[in-house]
């Protein structure tokens, strides 16, 4: 009788579960992967039938997974924070290429805040004892000494990291499924904006704080600086480190559109956003600012090399991004336009929500709702979620929905 070998017996169920026979035994034995202590665990099914095996092996498989696979005391625990540092390592990989690093900033802050930052919460735990339960808990902690609840996006920017570091554990075997996370039911509000009224109202003022050399800071706001904000309106660019004020004189080209007799001269931006790349189309008003920003000699010379386009003596984007936040905000403090209809503060993010809004409203129905996202960099369901919901009718609007109805119609 030839000699049997294991590896001709062997029969796999599914990952990390396998049934196989020896010469030494009539049974069929049960091989089953321990994720906690990292090595096969070893059972015999008590069966001589390899159909009878496999169900036994299955059965005893599930059932070493809801008891002795939780309950096991590894020598060497895998504790959150071990996996939390590896999702950090990925993060900076992955982004370390892209201008802005906004994705590991974000992730960093919400593993690392103190009180009740994820490894605050979770750091010494095993990633083997988190399950539905502590994520609850863990949510409940959230709100504990806050005059107010987080909002539920907040909670749900928490959860998410959290997932993605079990999914890093799931990925390695150490735990056999992710647990369920509770749902964060979101409100939409309406976002800060402005009307056609209070924007131009807002660069008038701009120039006029220009004109008088104000000052934030050490910096002197000029013209150059409202252009730049007019600049980002027309082209629907979010004040980011890697939109607006990722731009370069190389990332502008021109593009001529055919009008009847005579052409159109629109400028097209290159963008590597929020939203990965893409080629932004601005508004006409959009070429007029870029040309009031190259009018400038001095401006001139220092994009021959191509250098950064806005806020250009701040080789720290970051320190762009905050210069240009605190001249907004002078403005609309002095313009006393710092909080919106309801109540709301308004950012640089108002601008660019008063472009997408205005650009609805202005075509009076005719813009192509999906190119119109596809431009600014999001997506139809954020225009009719955010703008669409929240925005004042045009005239226009207004009298076609109540085109042809007689002054006396009546229900």
């Amino acid at each position: 009788m030839p000699k049997l070998t294991k590896s001709k017996l062997t029969k796999h169920i599914r990952k990390g579960v396998a049934i196989y026979k020896t010469e030494r035994s009539p049974f069929w034995y049960a091989r089953i992967w321990n994720p906690h202590e990292r090595k096969y665990l070893v059972r015999s099914t008590k069966e001589t039938s390899r159909i009878e095996a496999l169900d036994a092996a299955t059965e005893l498989a599930d059932g070493l997974t809801a008891s002795k696979f939780k309950n096991s005391k590894s020598k060497k625990p895998v504790s959150f924070e071990t996996y939390a540092l590896k999702l950090l390592e990925e993060t900076r990989q992955r982004t370390k290429v892209r201008t802005g690093s906004y994705v590991y900033q974000d992730t960093y802050k919400i593993l690392y805040r103190r009180g009740d930052g994820l490894i605050a919460y979770f750091g010494d735990i095993s990633v083997a004892d988190i399950n539905a339960g502590s994520i609850r808990s863990y949510v409940t902690k959230l709100d504990e000494g806050r005059s107010k609840p987080l909002a539920n996006s907040t909670k749900a920017k928490n959860l998410a990291i959290l997932r993605r570091v079990l999914e890093f554990a799931l990925d390695d075997d150490v735990i056999a499924k992710v647990p369920r996370f509770p749902k964060m039911t979101q409100k939409d509000n309406p976002r800060p904006t402005f009307t056609l009224q209070e924007y131009m109202h807002f660069i008038r003022v701009g120039r006029e704080c220009a004109k008088q050399k104000h000052k934030v800071r050490s910096h002197t706001i000029s013209n150059h600086d409202i252009t730049m904000f007019q600049l980002m309106v027309h082209s629907y660019l979010r004040p980011a480190q890697s939109e607006l004020f990722g731009l370069r004189r190389g990332d502008i080209s021109y593009v001529d559109v055919p009008d009847g007799d005579s052409q159109k001269r629109f400028i097209q931006v290159r963008v590597k956003g929020k939203t990965g790349h893409r080629t932004v189309v601005a508004t006409p008003r959009a070429h007029l600012a870029w040309r009031s920003l190259m009018k400038d000699p001095f401006l001139q010379r220092l994009h021959e090399g191509d250098k950064f386009l806005l806020m250009e003596k701040y080789e720290n984007r970051r320190t762009a991004v905050q210069i240009a936040g605190l001249i907004f905000k002078h403005i609309v403090r002095t313009a006393e336009l710092e909080h919106d209809a309801l109540g709301q503060p308004r950012s640089m993010y108002s601008l660019r929500h008063f472009a997408i809004q205005e650009r609805l409203r202005s075509s009076s129905g005719r813009v192509n709702i999906y190119w119109l996202a596809q431009n600014a960099g999001t997506s139809v369901d954020q225009l009719e979620r955010f703008y669409l919901r929240f925005m004042d009718l045009s005239a226009e609007q207004v009298s076609n929905l109540n085109d042809g109805i007689s002054p006396g119609f009546s229900i």
